[in-house]
């Protein structure tokens, strides 16, 4: 899946939840940030697969999503973050298994199969 596909599949779904004007960048750093103007998205990201890649911008749109239904009023990677991460990863078929806050494994409901493993 391509950058601009990716951006695409991210303003959409923010629109959604009336939320506009969101820069969704990628850049040459380490991880994804999300500040109330912008969604920072590694490059290295687009080189873990195509999951991995739509789970990265997902999981930087959860975010935004969450800030403007609870107000920053909850934890970073809490119950309400993840219940929503999940709720987008659902509509792409895909089940997050996480380490903690982020995920180890990812595993596509449709295909019955695992579609992205951490590396140890």
């Amino acid at each position: 899946m391509t950058q601009k596909k990716l951006k695409q599949i991210g303003k959409n779904i923010l629109k959604e939840f009336s939320i506009n004007d969101i820069a969704i960048k990628y850049k040459d750093v380490q991880r994804g940030r999300c500040l109330q103007t912008s969604v920072t998205i590694p490059k290295w990201s687009l080189k873990q697969g195509q999951a991995y890649s739509l789970y990265y911008v997902l999981h930087e749109i959860s975010h935004h999503i969450v800030q403007k239904v609870f107000k920053y009023r909850i934890k970073v990677h809490g119950k309400e973050f993840k219940s929503i991460e999940k709720q987008l990863l659902k509509r792409y078929d895909l089940v997050p298994i996480y380490n903690k806050a982020y995920i180890k494994e990812l595993y596509n409901s449709k295909l019955n199969k695992t579609v992205y493993k951490k590396e140890k």
